[in-house]
């Protein structure tokens, strides 16, 4: 016996993520978290969030904070 809807809300839900996809779509979130602390002006935040995430953009991001700070 099985419980559940008999149609699914959202197409393609049912598949397990890799390993890579979890930590590319927390390295997105950070970014996202870090660039709304940025604008906020938690400096201190954007940076330990930016620090977590080994992309181009996050470091381009972190200069930027720098710049804002000095």
């Amino acid at each position: 016996m099985t419980f559940g809807p008999k149609f699914s809300l959202f197409e393609g839900h049912d598949e397990q993520l890799s390993a890579s996809d979890i930590s590319s779509y927390l390295s997105e979130g950070r970014l996202f978290l870090a660039k709304r602390a940025g604008e906020k002006g938690s400096y201190t935040e954007a940076l330990k969030l930016l620090n977590c995430v080994q992309t181009p953009e996050a470091s381009f991001q972190a200069a930027l904070v720098y710049l804002l700070v000095n």
